[in-house]
């Protein structure tokens, strides 16, 4: 990773745009839990912001990708995989993709109102499971298992592409859940940061 000029620390934010979008139009998903991330809200348009990045490494034009991907996401770790989908969606990309969200609850599950669209412009498959739902019909609840994954992942599963993104306990949960599913090492790529 190269070293910016403008970094201080480490912050937790992520593009969670297109990379297909108009020049100079970033989104950005920001949690905050610091000084600086609670200052952004009080930023005004046309204030000056130094934009560095991004540094992920995960391509989707890799052939390893190119049979469809599946992509596991909790709390705010879901805002690279929006990156993903969003610029899949505006390529018309229509390769499979399984995308398993984890959060607590209704109230924090983040970008609900952009998955309708997006399940019509790819070939998205979207489940969600909360942990603790506040609907006693919400039709996942708990965790991301191996089981729910089997359920609902094709038969050709371990040729598929997994990117993975979430704090440390998620992490590890998913690194159980392939290993159990025999997808091999090879056909993952996670995305660790410590501030999820």
């Amino acid at each position: 990773m190269a070293k910016s000029p403008f970094i201080i620390s480490r912050n937790p934010f992520s593009i969670s745009g297109s990379a297909e979008a108009p020049e100079g139009k970033l989104r950005f998903s920001i949690k905050a839990v610091g000084d600086f991330t609670k200052k952004i809200p009080a930023l005004k348009p046309g204030d000056r912001v130094f934009v560095d990045g991004p540094y992920g490494a995960f391509n989707t034009n890799l052939p390893i990708t190119q049979k469809g991907m599946v992509l596991l996401a909790g709390g705010i770790g879901l805002a690279p995989m929006m990156s993903v989908l969003n610029t899949l969606a505006d390529r018309g990309d229509k390769r499979p993709v399984y995308l398993f969200y984890g959060d607590l609850c209704e109230d924090t599950a983040l970008y609900q109102q952009e998955f309708a669209s997006l399940e019509k412009r790819m070939n998205l498959e979207f489940v969600q499971v909360l942990e603790k739902p506040q609907r006693a019909d919400c039709p996942c609840k708990g965790y991301i298992t191996k089981d729910l994954m089997a359920s609902i992942l094709p038969e050709n599963y371990k040729e598929l592409f997994y990117f993975i993104c979430g704090p440390k306990p998620m992490l590890a949960a998913m690194d159980r859940n392939l290993a159990a599913l025999e997808v091999p090492a090879s056909q993952i790529k996670v995305e660790r940061y410590d501030m999820a």
